[in-house]
């Protein structure tokens, strides 16, 4: 596939309007007849000529592909043909054989033209001399015209085995990014229809710029699977990853595509392709298996509660090791998120997620808190956090999402990896909070009900899309949760 360079703005000597030009590539000089090819925006207007730079660099690369076409061993045999039939009348001679060269590129012209320069090569080829001195410059003249229609033929016969069809010209992937990302179905959330988190946005960005990096100036008509699977192995390359020999996880892998299929999505819907491009991409075997999250392990959760960590340290880790919440939903809590209220003469308290940057809607919950975690819990008011008395906790919001979590995690995720029996296994984590908690409720008997768990760790199915409600439904899920032994979590002073 041809790669061209892109296209600049710049002011032509002796001209009002501003020029795109693109630099010729050297192979098609000769064809194109200069160093660089250039198109008038019409304007001397530097912001309204870069809005026209883009449709003026997919006309000259068009015609970058015209040249390509005459460089195409076919059209080379082609052209060789024509000249030694026309040898001896050079008058006769098409004009324009680039534009018949195109035509042996489109299905509905190319059988007719080989049909008719095979009859006036076989004409040339079965020309009887009429004088005996003539005889051998005929007959030496045949025998070319009939080795170069035996070289046309075999590069026609090879064109037809590749099913080679050319497609109308199409536009870049840059130049189909470039609409997508001012589009509303990249701004806002196809099932939800709210706007995208902006740390979602700019992945997504950032995930496209890496693509365009590598092919962003192929065309939509270029996009065939091997396309997807070379990018997939070109990754393992580009992307950084801890362990080199295992390389790029395939779950990473498919995260690099989402965007990538969303603008080839989008792109379909604008009319630019004739159909669903890279539907279907296999997966299986093209990167690392997936490395999931684990538990910790019973003499891993002893040593890390033995531990002598600060009092708002400790309060974080027992709230994510209690609830089954995201760091986010526990680091950034606020007094006004906690609540409490008598039902049937017991005080319940929970935590309520409404106004929170959650993952997704079912996390938008009320978390019951269990009575280990009121125990701990300071009085009402107090905050670690002496900018914000709001504020619970004392970690700083960073981020283009006004996220505490990530300064958070880079606290906490030293108590983890303390208590790692082996310091490189990536599989506990802050995260293992969660599936420690999820494995306890299990484990509990009788059983806490799976439908119950799911709710209580916010995931987005169609059995867990409701939440919870208010104190009286709290209460009900209490009565559950009160049943488990999260007494690891005191200090051993506390015991």
């Amino acid at each position: 596939m041809a790669v061209y360079p892109k296209a600049t703005l710049a002011p032509k000597s002796g001209k009002k309007s501003l020029y795109a030009y693109v630099t010729v590539p050297s192979n098609l000089r000769s064809i194109i007849g200069s160093k660089q090819r250039y198109k008038s925006t019409g304007t001397d207007n530097w912001e309204l000529a870069r809005d026209k730079l883009r449709d003026l660099e997919a006309q000259i690369w068009a015609e970058f592909d015209q040249a390509e076409l005459t460089n195409h061993p076919l059209s080379i045999a082609y052209m060789q043909l024509e000249s030694l039939i026309y040898k001896n009348r050079p008058d006769q001679m098409p004009k324009d054989l680039n534009s018949i060269c195109k035509k042996l590129f489109e299905e509905e012209s190319r059988y007719q033209i080989e049909d008719d320069v095979r009859v006036r090569a076989g004409g040339v080829i079965e020309t009887q001399a009429t004088d005996w001195e003539d005889a051998p410059l005929i007959a030496e003249h045949a025998d070319l015209v009939r080795d170069a229609l035996e070289s046309f033929l075999l590069e026609f016969r090879r064109l037809n085995s590749e099913r080679f069809v050319p497609v109308k010209e199409t536009k870049t992937f840059d130049a189909v990014v470039e609409e997508y990302l001012e589009h509303p179905s990249f701004l806002r959330n196809a099932k939800t229809n709210e706007p995208k988190r902006q740390k979602t946005l700019n992945d997504q960005r950032s995930k496209l710029k890496t693509f365009q990096k590598w092919a962003g100036r192929v065309r939509l008509s270029e996009f065939n699977q091997p396309l997807a699977y070379k990018y997939m192995d070109a990754l393992q390359d580009i992307v950084d990853v801890k362990d080199q020999e295992a390389g790029v996880a395939v779950e990473t892998l498919k995260q690099y595509f989402v965007p990538l299929t969303n603008v080839l999505k989008f792109a379909y819907q604008q009319g630019y392709s004739s159909g669903l491009l890279w539907e279907g991409l296999e997966f299986a075997g093209r990167g690392a298996a997936k490395q999931s999250y684990r538990d910790f392990r019973d003499h891993e959760y002893a040593k890390l509660w033995s531990m002598d960590i600060p009092d708002q340290d400790r309060l974080c880790l027992a709230m994510l090791a209690t609830t089954g919440c995201r760091l986010e939903e526990i680091a950034s809590v606020r007094w006004r998120d906690i609540h409490e209220r008598e039902v049937n003469g017991v005080t319940v308290h929970w935590l309520d997620t409404q106004n929170m940057v959650v993952k997704n809607a079912p996390s938008r919950r009320n978390v019951p808190l269990h009575p280990e975690i009121v125990r701990m819990l300071p009085e009402r008011g107090f905050s670690w956090n002496k900018s914000d008395k709001d504020r619970l906790f004392s970690y700083p919001v960073s981020g283009a999402d006004n996220k505490v979590s990530n300064k958070a995690s880079r606290r906490l995720i030293s108590y983890v990896h303390a208590v790692r029996d082996d310091p490189n296994d990536r599989r506990l984590t802050l995260h293992s909070f969660r599936h420690t908690f999820t494995t306890i409720c299990r484990n509990a008997v009788p059983t806490i009900d799976w439908e119950l768990r799911e709710r209580m760790l916010g995931h987005g199915t169609t059995q867990t899309a409701g939440t919870y409600g208010e104190a009286a439904q709290v209460a009900t899920v209490l009565n559950e949760i009160r049943r488990l032994d999260l007494s690891f979590i005191r200090r051993a002073s506390d015991v």
